[in-house]
């Protein structure tokens, strides 16, 4: 069995890949919208990744939430997963890439800052992950309902600082 790569001719995928990319541009939408696939396939496929990742099988469920990354960019949860998949390998470095796509997607969301303080604290640099407690902090300093983050993240600094004397 071929794949279309192989069977399609050139000028067949440059007019379809314009095709695409025009509806992008057109409709402001993702790229899995302007492929024709439908909310339903990608919530089908971070199911799986999702099962990958709760199974322990983390290199697989970092291709799946990678592609589902590539496919609907601006989905928060996305990013979130592909970070969670790559720090539980060990790619601190990929992690926080995708942390930081999820904090530019919802800048008032504590949770990347949170990831990325624990992918920093896991990696050893003590330095970045108190930078993040402290963005932490000042995120969460007087807004309602996030008090108790706000409380957990001063207890965390204190143990850090108590850590290093």
């Amino acid at each position: 069995m071929s794949t279309l790569l192989e069977t399609a001719d050139t000028e067949t995928l440059k007019s379809r890949s314009t095709e695409i990319v025009g509806k992008m541009l057109e409709s402001d939408s993702d790229l899995y919208e302007a492929a024709g696939l439908k909310p339903e396939n990608i919530e089908a496929l971070y199911s799986v990744g999702y099962a990958f990742y709760k199974a322990g099988n983390y290199a697989e469920a970092e291709t799946i939430f990678c592609s589902l990354c590539f496919y609907n960019t601006r989905n928060k949860r996305n990013w979130l997963a592909l970070g969670g998949a790559a720090q539980a390998l060990k790619n601190f470095d990929s992690a926080l890439i995708a942390y930081s796509f999820a904090q530019l997607l919802d800048l008032m969301d504590p949770e990347p800052v949170v990831r990325t303080y624990e992918c920093h604290l896991e990696a050893g640099n003590i330095d970045r992950a108190i930078e993040s407690i402290q963005i932490l902090l000042e995120m969460t300093k007087d807004r309602p309902g996030l008090s108790e983050i706000h409380r957990q993240a001063e207890f965390l600094l204190n143990e850090i600082r108590q850590s290093l004397v």
